[in-house]
């Protein structure tokens, strides 16, 4: 007898048709244990490397104190202050060189200034801790003309202020001749020319230097 349609044939139950979808769950503890986990790796690796370094820094400074010691046991103690004494009188030649005045520059400048008829017979220079400087002389001019003349070229010169003359007097020797004294303050650059002065020093010429002075500053006509 044929079966009916609507009568099953087998007892075993059948697969859904459609699957019920599964939500994905987050894994905290995994997450966590995973993180716990790299962070452990690191601090390792990192404590294994400053290890490594430290150690590689204990060898580096025990070689360079045994190359120190060495080097200390190799030097010859009577070299070592042979080298000591030429460092101290090198120190000391440039201190006095530092210290020393040069008048180079202001005898350009009164070769300059020093015009025909006149001779400086005296020069005195006075500088200061602030690098400023007196310049005082005495000369004798052969005529009221070549005085007038000096006069212009000192006041005129820029490297020179405050210029004033004084004690104009005719020579007792020779009644044509003029004797004078001037007085002026020398500009910053010549006295930057100057090494560092540690005190108010004055350099003065007089008598025969300053007969050699004139002669390399000033021109005379017979």
């Amino acid at each position: 007898m044929p079966i009916p349609s609507g009568v099953p044939t087998s007892f075993v139950p059948r697969p859904p048709t459609h699957t019920p979808q599964r939500r994905a769950r987050f894994d905290l503890a995994g997450a966590v244990a995973f993180a716990a986990t790299l962070f452990f790796v690191v601090a390792l690796v990192v404590t294994g490397g400053l290890f490594l370094y430290g150690q590689y820094l204990t060898s580096q400074l025990a070689s360079k104190q045994t190359t120190l010691q060495e080097t200390q046991h190799a030097l010859d103690q009577t070299t070592v202050t042979q080298f000591s004494y030429v460092s101290n009188q090198l120190a000391t030649a440039q201190t006095l060189l530092s210290q020393h005045s040069t008048f180079s520059r202001l005898f350009d400048l009164l070769e300059k200034t020093t015009v025909q008829n006149i001779q400086i017979t005296s020069l005195s220079l006075t500088t200061q801790k602030d690098n400023t400087a007196t310049l005082d002389a005495q000369g004798v001019a052969r005529d009221f003309n070549a005085l007038v003349s000096e006069s212009q070229a000192l006041m005129q010169n820029t490297d020179l202020t405050n210029v004033i003359f004084s004690d104009i007097t005719p020579n007792s020797q020779k009644s044509t001749e003029i004797n004078f004294s001037v007085s002026a303050t020398v500009n910053q650059s010549i006295v930057d020319n100057f090494a560092a002065v540690a005190n108010p020093t004055t350099a003065s010429s007089t008598g025969a230097a300053a007969t050699s002075t004139a002669a390399t500053a000033t021109s005379t006509t017979p």
